[in-house]
């Protein structure tokens, strides 16, 4: 799978204060951890279930300077939670979010997109299980999936701190929804909203200047 504007917010939005040990859930070609790696001074550990992803987020990992910290793992998450004994200050995940929609032909963009092997509720099992107590946990989904999961994170003792609603253009409906969870409820959540292009297709100076640093040029 290609990089993604998708994962370029998520990890450019994350709040990594404090964390010491993250968990990236469904890593992909890594760049989440690439960037995180480069936001930190963290050990990373990324998982994926997918063994092509696998070994293009390792060729990745190792080219860049912050190989010493990446550590990927070719493991499903309901497998990882059993066999490891680690909790994680911080973890982040760009999971298969579409549980209500048509599929592709491509296998692996259905893997990718889909929550056919990874639902909601194995997701949030496992962040509840791997977090610890004063952990925080950054999700992006499609807006269209959000409501489904709140509930659902609530049953695993997970709370909206933060939201941010993302908008593809000025005009448009928001699509993505990039959440932080955490295991107590905070009364007044923090909500913001970022919109990526203009009217005339541009970038905004707002998604300009949150990703600047991970853009070659925009």
């Amino acid at each position: 799978m290609k990089v993604g504007t998708d994962a370029i917010l998520l990890a450019s939005v994350v709040n990594t204060d404090d964390a010491a040990e993250i968990l990236e859930i469904g890593t992909g070609c890594g760049v989440i951890s690439l960037i995180l790696a480069q936001r930190t001074q963290a050990h990373i550990e990324a998982i994926d279930i997918d063994e092509d992803s696998v070994a293009q987020a390792l060729e990745n990992a190792k080219k860049s300077r912050w190989k010493d910290r990446i550590k990927i793992i070719n493991c499903a998450l309901q497998q990882y939670t059993v066999q490891t004994r680690k909790k994680y200050d911080l973890i982040v995940s760009n999971p298969p979010y579409f549980s209500h929609s048509l599929k592709s032909e491509d296998r692996k963009r259905n893997i990718s997109r889909h929550n056919d092997s990874l639902s909601f509720t194995e997701l949030l099992n496992g962040i509840s299980l791997l977090m610890k107590p004063e952990g925080s946990c950054w999700v992006i989904l499609s807006a269209k999936e959000t409501a489904e999961f709140i509930i659902t994170a609530i049953k695993y003792g997970l709370h909206v701190h933060t939201l941010l609603k993302i908008f593809p253009k000025t005009g448009k409906p928001c699509h993505r929804v990039i959440f932080q969870f955490k295991k107590f409820i905070k009364k007044n959540v923090e909500e913001n909203l970022l919109i990526i292009n203009n009217e005339d297709g541009s970038y905004t100076k707002t998604f300009i200047n949150l990703t600047r640093e991970l853009y070659l040029e925009h």
